[in-house]
């Protein structure tokens, strides 16, 4: 059984660049017009020499959630694209393939209806994962206490 990081490793997904990729499903199915990052790139120490983690002098993460990293330290004259935002523009490139298919949808083209439904249907509410923890949770402790459940 696999764990949801190499799940969505072999996917093309790690967990960090999911979000970046699949907000633009969740844009669709909502019909959400818009949504943003607050920043590209903060960077508290050198990325390449004390890679990911708080620093001692700051609370924020370094390269948590940024975009890009600086180029200049790899001989670049220009920011180095990182997972995420290759992630981010796959998502955005989704989106706009999604809504082509609304306008076929929506002139009757049963197959364009049928690909987007199974699209929708595989984003979640984000609540919907924290309702089926919560069952699963509840279950498992009944099951426990009828001692349905064999230890070992």
């Amino acid at each position: 059984m696999g764990t949801i990081r190499s799940t969505l490793m072999a996917s093309g997904l790690s967990p960090e660049a999911a979000l970046e990729r699949l907000l633009p499903w969740f844009a669709y199915k909502y019909d959400i017009d818009a949504y943003e990052f607050w920043h590209m790139s903060y960077w508290v120490v050198d990325p390449y020499k004390y890679g990911w983690g708080p620093t001692k002098s700051r609370s924020l993460p370094n390269v948590s959630g940024h975009f890009v990293y600086p180029g200049a330290m790899l001989g670049l004259s220009e920011p180095a694209p990182s997972i995420r935002i290759v992630a981010a523009r796959e998502g955005v490139e989704d989106y706009e393939i999604f809504q082509q298919l609304q306008k076929s949808a929506d002139q009757g083209n049963l197959n364009a209806k049928s690909v987007l439904e199974r699209i929708k249907a595989l984003v979640v509410t984000p609540n919907a994962v924290i309702e089926a923890r919560i069952a699963a949770g509840e279950l498992l402790d009944q099951l426990m206490q009828n001692k349905i459940i064999v230890q070992e």
